[in-house]
This record gives structure tokens, sequence and C-alpha cells, in this order.
């Protein structure tokens, strides 16, 4: 039996939802009203007093960009050290506050499983000028800060290359399998916990930009970082569950060779590479990869998305039965 779910947005805006599956409609639409159950409750300021800095305001920033700052920060009622992001809301656009609310719904569904290689939301609370997200704390080192530091010593060890690549891959599996697409896979976006391990273990971040797909879905606006677009975005054509593929085979290419793929000192040139240039393994950085790890990369950057290998065949391929 079909179903038909009709969402009002704001007014005058709307989206309409045609499922073929009455179970698959029903258990959407209980997600649904999960979410405006959430969306009502008050930011009670006894929220916000229940986190207070490790050390001082100044001591405790993390981090800070354009939009807010995160901040270490303490939970009183656990004892738990936590980051807390605190965006000025003056400071966002239209489209960047949804973008903002779209990653904390979407933060909220991974939380229900607590996988343990995705980030986790603890909390969230909002006033009249804040809104705040209460992340656990990570301590550890970022994808490109390891390959550059740590990872570089090692002559860029095949083995190590596996153990890590393969946990990216499922954390993606996860999150595909939920029907959501994250658009900014990059070093940047994945957090090793133990980096100076022989088998580090790793964390996938930041999902400012991850979308919603319902089966057959796909998404037209152009998002994600320079050097890890795929040639369907930079075209800017409907993208699917294949462009984080992509963007994960810029990963692996990566840390395999040290290098990246497609990127000159222009944006033009390396938006032109993504969309013609092969990939060259004749070069001597390709020497001591195997031809597992050759083949696989081969798949996942296939420039057509419908040729591009899927998650799951990401996973099966023998180079990562490990």
């Amino acid at each position: 039996m079909k179903a038909r779910i009709k969402i009002k947005i704001s007014e005058g805006h709307k989206r309409v939802f045609f499922l073929s599956d009455l179970y698959v409609a029903r258990d959407f639409h209980r997600h649904l009203q999960e979410a405006i159950q959430f969306w009502k409750i008050p930011a009670e300021l006894a929220s916000q007093r229940r986190y207070r800095y490790h050390t001082d305001e100044y001591q405790s920033v993390l981090g800070e960009g354009s939009f807010g700052k995160v901040f270490k920060m303490i939970d009183t009622h656990t004892g738990q050290i936590v980051a807390v992001k605190t965006i000025q809301k003056r400071r966002l656009t239209p489209l960047e506050y949804d973008f903002m609310l779209s990653e904390i719904e979407i933060l909220r569904t991974l939380c229900r499983d607590s996988h343990p290689l995705i980030i986790k939301m603890l909390d969230v609370f909002e006033d009249t000028q804040t809104l705040s997200i209460v992340m656990e704390f990570i301590e550890g080192q970022t994808l490109l800060k390891w390959l550059t530091e740590i990872h570089k010593d090692n002559n860029f060890s095949e083995e190590i290359t596996q153990k890590v690549f393969k946990q990216i891959c499922v954390a993606l599996q996860y999150i595909h399998r939920l029907g959501i697409i994250h658009r900014d896979i990059k070093l940047e976006n994945v957090i090793l916990l133990d980096p100076y391990s022989t088998e580090p273990t790793i964390k996938l971040i930041d999902f400012g930009l991850s979308a919603v797909l319902l089966q057959g879905e796909r998404r037209q606006q152009p998002v994600g970082s320079v050097a890890f677009l795929s040639p369907e975005i930079v075209r800017e054509q409907p993208h699917d569950f294949a462009t984080d593929v992509w963007s994960l085979g810029i990963v692996l290419y990566t840390l395999l060779t040290g290098r990246m793929p497609f990127v000159t000192k222009t944006k033009d040139k390396t938006l032109f590479n993504i969309k013609y240039k092969e990939i060259n393994m004749k070069q001597t950085q390709w020497d001591n990869v195997s031809m597992q790890a050759k083949d696989l990369l081969v798949r996942m950057l296939a420039k057509n998305q419908k040729e591009r290998l899927t998650i799951d065949q990401v996973l099966a391929h023998p180079w990562l039965q490990i």
C-alpha cells in the first residue's frame, strides 16, 4: 500500500514524500513526530548551567570559527568532560541555520545506537542569541595531521593504512544504511584517538553538510571541500551516496601515497582535473603499493558515479579482508 506524507516547513513551504511501503511510511512518520517533540522542549536555564568551563573561558577554547567557538567544558551532573559548540545565531544566514538544525537532527539519529566510530551528540540547547551543541570530548589527531607528522615516518605502511581505512568505511557504511549522506568526507573529518598506536581507532566527525536521502532520492546543491569533491558535484549534477565513496577514494589515495591526486595551485585547474584527469599509477610512489589496493582505488574513483563501488562493495573488496 502506498502512502503520502506532507511536511510543512514554513508558511508557504512544504515537502511531500511518496512512499511505496506503508510500514516504511509509518516508521518515517514516527521519527518525524519524535523530532517535533524534541524541538518543542524549551531550552531551560538549568541546562545551560549544567556545563562549566574546564578551566576559564579563555583557556577552555578548543577552536574558533566564523559562527562561534568550541569550548572544553565539564558536565556538572556526571563529571564528564565534553566539547560544547556555541554558535552565535546572528552570524548565520537562514540557509546556514537550516543546515545547523539538520546537523542536529542527524546527530540525534546517530546517537541512538552510539556507534563507536562516530562522534556522539550529548545535548543541545538554544536561547535567543545562541545555539549550543554538546558533543563528546575527543582527544587525538586529525587524519591529516597523523598522515603528515606520524604515519609519514612509517613510510605510509599499507598494513596500518588498511586498519585505519577499514574503520572509516565501516562508519560510512553505518550512516549510509540509515539513509544519511555525509558530503564532507576528508582527512580533517576523521580523528584518530590513539595516533601513535599501530592499531589506531578512528571517529568520524562533522555532519554539518550531511543530508538524509530516501530511496532513489538525490541532492543537487554543490557542497563539500574542493580537493574531495566528486565529478558529479563539480559538474553540479544530482548526487547521492556515491559522492561519499569518491571522497573516501581521495582519502585512500592520500593514505597510500602521501599526495593529493587532483590538487593544483588553482581551484579552476583542480576542478578540471577532478572531471577529466585520470590517475597515473606509473609514478614512483606507487611502486610499493599492492595490486589489490590499486584495484580498489580505481573502482572507487570511477568518474561515472553509476560505475563507482558502493560502500558495501568497498568493504567486500579483497584488500579489506583483514
